[in-house]
This record gives C-alpha cells, structure tokens and sequence, in this order.
C-alpha cells in the first residue's frame, strides 16, 4: 500500500498547473508529464488491486497477479502508442482540453478509464466476497469499506467516459458542473478506500490497547493472591520485558498450581481475599482464553 500512494500521489502531482512545467521539461517536453501521469495512474490501480487481493484472497493471489501485469502491460502498450498518435503543437497542462477531439486522443483516454473499470470491478468483488472471511471482524469491516470504495471508483470512473465523448464531441456546455460532480466522486472514492485500508490498522491498534491496559488492571488485582499463592517460592518474579497478557497469564497459571499442589493455599486465599479472589481468578481466565499475545 505505501507504493501504491506514493504511485498515485506522484500520478495526481503530474495535474497540477505549477508542477506541469517543470517537470515537462525535465522529462524532455512535448506533454511527457501527461503520458507518465497516465502510466503511474495505471500502474497504481494494478498495486491498489494487488494489495487488496492478497489481504483478501492471498491463495488465488499469484496466479491473480501473474494475469493482471499481462494486462498491465498491454494497456500500458496501448496508451504508449496511442498517446505516439495524438498531433499536438506543444505542451499543455490542459491536455484532453486541448487535443481530446481527436480519436487517438478520445482511446488514450477511454483505454485507462476501461482499464480501470475492469480492475477495480474486480477488485470489489473480491474484496466483498472475502470479507466475510477474514478471522477479525475489523478486517471484515475494511474489506467491506473497501468494495464500496471500489464501487464509488467504478462510478467515478462511468462519469469520465462521459467526460472525454464530451470533449471529443464538442459539447463543452456544463462541462464545469459535471467536472464538480466528477471530482466529488473521486473525493468520496479515494477517501472510502483509505478508510477501508485504515480501518483494521487502527481499529486492531484500539483493541490491542484496550486489552493491554485491561491485562495491566487485572495484574494489579491479582497480584496480592498471586503474592499470597507464591509465598513459600524463592526468587520469583514477573518478566517486565514480557507483554502484559503473558505476564497475567504466569500469574494465573502459578495460582492454579500453587492452590492445586497445596489445597492450604487455596484456604488462605479464601480466608484473606473472600470469595471474590476465585471470581477474579476465573474472570482473568476468561479474559487470556481468546487474548494471549
């Protein structure tokens, strides 16, 4: 995922008015910047598709990815050449503007937009399909998060096929409210995926935290029992590098031994702490039966 940003950051970059120029000229002019943008928006679908498939899907990931860079390659061939067939008089930052009238142009366009289409289509499916799935109900979520937010791509993408016939065709009136509608669904979109990939980094990162300071709240109730439990051994003591779960789990389990071995202990337990303490004891146990990291 953290290519695939970058890939599509660097993708957008090549839109921007002030950075069209520069970076032009430095691939040698002739709107170079236009036909790298397109390549790197290409090529960040297919690392989008690839990283949801294999969270997703990771037993059908190889052979997935071994037919997606075929047809990687092929679109990425077939905007080369097409883009070699657009006539232009020299660089601009408005390209589809500027030369989307002429058919070489228009299938520049619409090869990219089908490719996308397809992909993404794809990707959703499996994304929606799989999230039922996944083991954590957070990874479940993010999947879910993730199918819509390949959908909302999919009717992003729908509107950019009408986008450049608009422009191919001439008919420019209301082009600037169908732009806003577009660009809104590509807000919506890219803002619905980076939810669904962040949902189960987050969400697993306050679960985690939540049982870490539960485990911490529970090893300062049993530790007097445990203290108490552990009296007659030398040289005893909890492991502070360890996690906080495997640290209450010691002490559980160095309970249980201490009052199995000598049901004495277990009496002075009663008799100092009350009934309470093997309450305690079993609560902790249900707490470590599906949390021990």
């Amino acid at each position: 995922m953290l290519w695939c940003s970058f890939v599509f950051a660097a993708s957008f970059s090549t839109d921007i008015g002030q950075l069209f120029q520069p970076i032009d000229s430095m691939l040698g002019g002739w709107n170079s910047t236009n036909i790298a943008g397109h390549l790197l928006f290409s090529l960040g679908v297919y690392l989008l598709a690839r990283s949801v498939v294999a969270a997703g899907a990771p037993q059908h990931a190889r052979w997935i990815d071994g037919w997606s860079r075929l047809l990687l390659g092929a679109v990425m061939a077939a905007q080369l050449s097409l883009f070699a067939f657009v006539r232009t008089t020299g660089p601009s930052a408005h390209f589809s503007l500027a030369y989307g009238n002429q058919d070489a142009a228009l299938w520049y366009a619409l090869v990219e937009i089908f490719y996308a289409i397809v992909v993404l289509g794809t990707t959703g499916v499996i994304a929606f399909v799989h999230s039922a799935r996944m083991r954590s109900w957070h990874y479940g979520w993010g999947m879910r998060v993730i199918s819509l937010g390949c959908a909302l791509a999919l009717a992003t993408e729908a509107s950019g096929i009408e986008n450049v016939v608009r422009i191919h065709d001439g008919t420019l009136s209301g082009l600037s409210a169908f732009s806003r509608q577009h660009d809104i669904l590509f807000g919506l979109a890219g803002a619905t995926l980076v939810l669904g990939f962040g949902l189960p980094s987050v969400t697993g990162w306050i679960i985690r935290t939540h049982r870490r300071r539960e485990a911490v709240r529970r090893i300062d109730m049993l530790r007097p029992i445990w203290e108490t439990a552990t009296a007659n051994r030398k040289n005893i003591g909890l492991d502070r590098a360890a996690s906080a779960s495997l640290q209450l789990h010691r002490m559980v389990v160095e309970i249980r031994d201490a009052t199995l071995v000598d049901p004495a202990v277990l009496e002075t337990i009663r008799n100092r702490f009350g009934s309470e303490a093997e309450s305690q004891l079993d609560e902790s146990e249900r707490f470590l039966s599906g949390n021990l990291t």
